[in-house]
């Protein structure tokens, strides 16, 4: 079918019609990938880790070439990040904003909340959520990484992070009750952006109930993003000692060899 969704458009929101094909069964279609996987040859295996009276499944978010996909995995599998093991729920040709989430996959609020620990054969079933940074604040109404209390799992402040754990106490924990006592509290103080931090940057409703201590920390994106800088900060020394040699070249030979580089 097709549903409204906002794209930005010269600096702008603009709210558009664009195609969403999605699963409306959510708890069908759970049911369906777990005794798919029951039936199969390797059935279920728990890793050495994941209780044995308990099925993890994992659903998240990924936008790319254009259009955002909403899909489960099952932890209990051999390989659980394979693309056999990816079932897809939902996809839509528009980007993963904040208001664009809810348009989409607000129908499953009450879905997951019934699927996370209902009992599956003689397995209870626990759900996990999953994406990169900027997907997983908007699900949970965190105004970004930018924020002064950008972390999802706690309430240190930005300005605190590159201190060493050893050199200052724990902070709070952040939690589902916690976003949505501070949200609401930015909400009778105006709902201003500009005063975001003053409310742990709660800045609106977690899409759903998923736990925080439930969300998979964005290991892939964690480990570009720090490789990316370790590769800048080669190139960044190589250009240095380059020209380093060409001004001892320079030096040695005399003219403008160093001029003319």
């Amino acid at each position: 079918e097709n549903a409204p969704f906002s794209f930005s458009v010269e600096g702008r929101q603009e709210i558009k019609v664009a195609p969403y094909v999605y699963v409306s069964n959510l708890v069908a279609a759970v049911s369906d990938h777990l005794l798919h996987h029951q039936q199969s040859l390797h059935g279920f295996t728990w890793h050495g880790a994941i209780p044995e009276d308990e099925l993890w499944v994992k659903l998240g978010g990924d936008k790319g070439r254009g259009s955002f996909k909403f899909a489960m995995q099952l932890v209990n599998t051999t390989h659980p990040n394979s693309p056999t093991n990816t079932t897809l729920l939902a996809i839509f040709k528009a980007g993963d904003s904040r208001a664009n989430l809810h348009t989409s996959l607000g129908q499953y609020k009450e879905q997951i909340r019934e699927m996370d620990g209902m009992k599956w054969r003689q397995w209870n079933v626990r759900i996990f959520y999953s994406g990169d940074y900027e997907f997983l604040c908007n699900s949970y109404g965190l105004s970004g990484a930018s924020g002064k209390f950008c972390c999802l799992w706690c309430l240190i402040p930005s300005g605190k992070m590159k201190t060493p754990p050893s050199q200052q106490p724990p902070f709070p924990e952040r939690t589902l009750e916690h976003i949505k006592q501070e949200h609401q509290r930015f909400m009778e103080a105006g709902g201003n952006l500009k005063d975001a931090k003053k409310f742990h940057n709660c800045i609106a409703e977690p899409l759903f109930d998923i736990p925080i201590d439930s969300v998979c920390i964005p290991g892939l994106h964690l480990s570009l993003g720090i490789f990316d800088r370790l590769y800048k900060l080669l190139e960044s020394t190589c250009e240095h000692l380059d020209l380093e040699l060409v001004a001892m070249t320079n030096n040695e030979l005399g003219g403008d060899s160093f001029q003319k580089h």
